[in-house]
C-alpha cells in the first residue's frame, strides 16, 4: 500500500497529465525549458494509484510533450489536503528536492541519475518518524483521512459504536425485571447502516455492518456482555476505504433507571486509493440514565472515550502516527409508545454531540439528529429487539444523513 504510494509521489516531480476536475490529489506542474519559457499543466485524480498510473514514465512524453529528462521541472501536489513539493530545480542535473512546509521538511537527493535520487527518496520515506508525521498531518488537514478527523473515519466510527453499544442500540434496556418473564435469550445482532456526507466539496458514502453477540444474565437480562465485529467501507469520490475491529464491552445496572458500559476494542483501517493504513485501541465508558414520565420516557447518554492509534508497519515502512484523542459523546433521547400489531414499539428522537480533544483533527465537533422506530426498552427480556431510523449529522466542515436497520435476535 504504502510502498505504491510513495513512488506516485516521485514520479509526480516528472510531469503531469491532462487538466481534470478538482478531487482527491492536484497536481499543478511547471516544466523551465532550455529557451527560457516554460510549459505549465494540472491534473486531478481520486485515487493515489490513478495518479500513479498516469504518470509512468512511458506516459511522460504524451503529456508534458516538451520533457525530455533533462528539464527543471516542479510538482505542487495537493495530497489530500496537505501541501507537498516535488522538483528538480537544475535543468541537467539529478538532485531531487522534497518540500513539505506544514513539516518544515526541507530535504534534497543527489544520485548519479535521476531514477537514482528517486529511489534515494523512497528509502527516505522509510523513516517511521517521517511516515508518522506525515499520517498525523493528513489527520488533521483531510476531510476523508481513513484514521481520524472526519465521521467516516476509523476514530469516529469507533467513538459511534461504542456510544450505541451503551445507549442507542434498543437492548440498552432500561427498568426492573418483568415479573414471571421467562430467561433471557442470548442476542445475536446485525445493524446494517448507509451514509451519504459532504465535507469540503467532496462526497462519501459508507456502508457499515457492525455485528454483535450479546449474552444476557438470566437473573437480570440488563447485565449484558456484548462482542461486537464492525465493518465498514468507504467511498470518498471513488477511494475506497475499509474499516474492521473486534470489541468487548460490559453493562452494568447500578439501579433500575441508571446503567453503565465500559468498553474496550481494537480495529484496523486501510485504504490502498488514499495511501494510508493504520490500527487503533479504543477504552470507554457510557453512561445512561433515563426516567419514565407515564406518557414516555426521556433519557441521557454520556461516553468518555480514549482513542489512540497504534505503531503499524506495512512491507518495509514502520510507523507510529501518533494520533491519541479524548471523545466526549453525549445525547438525549426522547421516547414516545406506538404500539403495533400488538407490538411494544416507540418512536425515539434523538440528538447527539461529538467533541475531540487531543491530537489536531479536521472536525473537532459535530452534532446529529434522529428519529427511529423501536423495540420498547421497557421490554428487558424481549426474545427480539429491532430498531429503524434515520440520523442527520451537521457541522460547519460536515453535513450527511445515515439510515439504519438493526436487529437483534
Amino acid at each position: 500500500m504504502i510502498k505504491r504510494i510513495i513512488p506516485a509521489m516521485v514520479v509526480l516531480a516528472l510531469g503531469t497529465g491532462s487538466a481534470q476536475a478538482a478531487s482527491l490529489f492536484d497536481v499543478n506542474a511547471t516544466l523551465k525549458l532550455n529557451n527560457g519559457s516554460t510549459q505549465t499543466g494540472n491534473a486531478s485524480y481520486s485515487k493515489a494509484e490513478d495518479a500513479l498510473h498516469a504518470l509512468d514514465t512511458g506516459n511522460l512524453t504524451g503529456v508534458v510533450n516538451n520533457y525530455t529528462g533533462t528539464e527543471a521541472a516542479s510538482v505542487q501536489l495537493g495530497f489530500r489536503g496537505l501541501p507537498v513539493t516535488l522538483s528538480y530545480p537544475t535543468a541537467g542535473a539529478t538532485t531531487l528536492q522534497l518540500q513539505i512546509p506544514s513539516l518544515g521538511i526541507n530535504q534534497s537527493f543527489t544520485g548519479s541519475t535521476r531514477n537514482d535520487s528517486s529511489k534515494m527518496l523512497r528509502d527516505y520515506f522509510k523513516n517511521g518518524d517521517l511516515l508518522g508525521q506525515i499520517m498525523k498531518k493528513l489527520a488533521a488537514v483531510s476531510p476523508v483521512d481513513p484514521i481520524a478527523g472526519n465521521p467516516n473515519s476509523l476514530m469516529s466510527r469507533l467513538a459511534a459504536q461504542d456510544f450505541s453499544t451503551g445507549f442507542t442500540d434498543p437492548i440498552a434496556t432500561v427498568g426492573p425485571r418483568e415479573e414471571g418473564a421467562e430467561p433471557a435469550n442470548n442476542l445475536v445482532g446485525i445493524d446494517m447502516r448507509y451514509g451519504n456526507f459532504k465535507q469540503d466539496g467532496l462526497k462519501s458514502t459508507v456502508i457499515s455492518l457492525p455485528l454483535s453477540y450479546v449474552v444476557r444474565n438470566d437473573l437480570n437480562p440488563r447485565r449484558q456482555m456484548i462482542f461486537s465485529m464492525p465493518l465498514t467501507q468507504t467511498d470518498a469520490e471513488g477511494a475506497k476505504s475499509y474499516q474492521a475491529g473486534l470489541g468487548f464491552a460490559y453493562r452494568v445496572p447500578v439501579n433500575d433507571n441508571w446503567a453503565l458500559t465500559p468498553g474496550v476494542g481494537y480495529s484496523i483501517a486501510g485504504s490502498k486509493d488514499l495511501g494510508s493504513a493504520a490500527q487503533m485501541m479504543s477504552l470507554s465508558l457510557t453512561s445512561h440514565l433515563a426516567f419514565d414520565l407515564g406518557w414516555g420516557s426521556v433519557a441521557m447518554g454520556n461516553m468518555v472515550g480514549s482513542y489512540k492509534a497504534l505503531k503499524t508497519n506495512v512491507g518495509d515502512y514502520s510507523f507510529d502516527p501518533q494520533i491519541r484523542n479524548t471523545v466526549l459523546r453525549n445525547g438525549f433521547m426522547l421516547s414516545l409508545p406506538t404500539p403495533i400489531g400488538g407490538k411494544r414499539m416507540s418512536t425515539e428522537f434523538s440528538a447527539i454531540d461529538t467533541r475531540y480533544s487531543g491530537s489536531e483533527l479536521y472536525m473537532k465537533s459535530y452534532q446529529e439528529y434522529g428519529v427511529a422506530l423501536t423495540t420498547a426498552r421497557s421490554a428487558v427480556s424481549s426474545r427480539s429487539f429491532l430498531r429503524t431510523g434515520i440520523n442527520f449529522l451537521q457541522s460547519s466542515q460536515s453535513k450527511g444523513a445515515t439510515i439504519n436497520f438493526g436487529y437483534w435476535f
